[in-house]
């Protein structure tokens, strides 16, 4: 018995900043190991039908392995991915809880040592539509120095604090008034 497989797998953002990925089974062999029948009357007949048949049934097996696994990626884990909930809510007490962090999918950059996922990271009130008056500047893709050899590394600009800080203030949430009592006596 052996099998080969072989295939490409893409990784993609659609248009509503998800997560796609394509996958084609370029080859799969498959072949079925040896039908042995020992100690019946029919022992040969069994045998020749099983030598006939055995090409169709690798080949039938071969194609609905693939079309199954090819049909699992390409539609049901895009199903998935066009699912997900990409605005996440900020678990704040009032007032402070007006905010959701926006994780929509900006790139996917797959290397032979590491996988990138850049993610927009902003902050946009009770999930509408992103607000804040700037664009983010582009990461670079690579992992940060001295991460290379980690299983994850994440890297922030100050874009998804200010993003933060602009969402507050506007709402008059960053506002507050030092009262005598919060100075130290001696000051």
């Amino acid at each position: 018995q052996k099998s080969d497989v072989s295939g490409i797998i893409s990784f993609d953002v659609t248009d509503e900043g998800r997560p796609k990925i394509e996958l084609d089974m370029g080859s799969l062999g498959f072949e079925l190991g040896k039908f042995d029948v020992e100690g019946t009357i029919l022992e040969g007949i069994l045998e020749l039908l099983a030598s006939i048949f055995k090409s169709n049934l690798e080949g039938m097996f071969t194609s609905s392995i693939k079309d199954i696994v090819e049909k699992s990626a390409n539609t049901y884990l895009n199903d998935f991915f066009a699912s997900m909930g990409l605005k996440l809510p900020l678990p704040l007490q009032p007032p402070y809880d007006i905010a959701a962090a926006d994780m929509t999918f900006c790139y996917i950059d797959v290397r032979s040592d590491y996988i990138a996922i850049g993610l927009l990271g902003a902050f946009v009130e009770d999930e509408q539509v992103f607000t804040f008056p700037a664009k983010p500047r582009a990461l670079a893709s690579l992992p940060p120095a001295g991460f290379a050899d980690k299983m994850l590394a994440f890297r922030f600009s100050n874009f998804t604090l200010s993003s933060a800080c602009y969402i507050f203030q506007r709402e008059g949430l960053l506002k507050t008034t030092i009262q005598p009592g919060y100075l130290a006596k001696d000051s």
